[in-house]
């Protein structure tokens, strides 16, 4: 059986994924509009940069750019 860890089964605080140099960390995000089509940002996080946007009815993995 495993034991229990005493850091275990609390709540993470919140991390924020920014990097101190341009191009080194990158990240998409998505909103639904009140249409139902969806907003997707394409974000360079150093800076917090908004690098691209678009609008699209499917939000989709190719989409965001994620692999696999």
């Amino acid at each position: 059986m495993a034991r229990t860890e005493p850091t275990e089964g609390g709540r993470r605080k919140w991390m924020r994924h920014a990097n101190t140099h341009s191009n080194s960390l990158w990240s998409t995000d998505y909103r639904q509009l009140d249409d139902g089509r969806w907003f997707l940002s394409y974000e360079d996080n150093a800076p917090r940069f908004v690098t691209g946007w678009d609008v699209f009815e499917h939000a989709t993995r190719e989409r965001s750019g994620r692999a696999g």
